[in-house]
């Protein structure tokens, strides 16, 4: 079973925490959203900076998490989830899951394993902070 973690950014330090996400509701402050980490200790972080682990790693065994960039001999993608095709693909009805986001599009394969075998990563945000 893939195990699921989230990744944000603290909003007091701006540092990123690993674990699980929730939203807190309140009625003079609104809308938070939480990581709890491992021990149980809750930090607010800012929604904008969420990734879910993709639940696989690149080949220095980095979790990739949503939103993070993939870079392999000039191609640069992101790390995204939703339904997507390839291009070479007869499956027309496409694929859900975690998949690989080309800014121009190009006739390259979007499976998110093909990619993390390939090459590194780094988050979009900072440029390589990375559990």
């Amino acid at each position: 079973m893939r195990e699921i973690i989230f990744r944000g950014r603290r909003i007091d330090n701006s540092e990123f925490v690993y674990g699980y996400l929730w939203t807190k509701d309140n009625c003079t402050a609104g809308r938070r959203t939480l990581i709890m980490d491992s021990i149980g200790k809750n930090y607010e972080v800012d929604p904008e900076t969420v990734g879910m682990f993709a639940g696989v790693t690149d080949i220095n065994s980095k979790n990739a998490y949503c939103d993070d960039i993939l870079s392999y001999k000039g191609i640069i993608g992101v790390v995204k989830y939703g339904i997507y095709e390839n291009s070479t693909d007869d499956n027309k009805g496409g694929h859900l899951g975690f998949y690989v986001f080309f800014k121009e599009e190009q006739f390259y394969r979007k499976d998110i394993m093909y990619w993390l075998g390939k090459g590194e990563h780094k988050h979009l945000l900072d440029g390589g902070e990375n559990q």
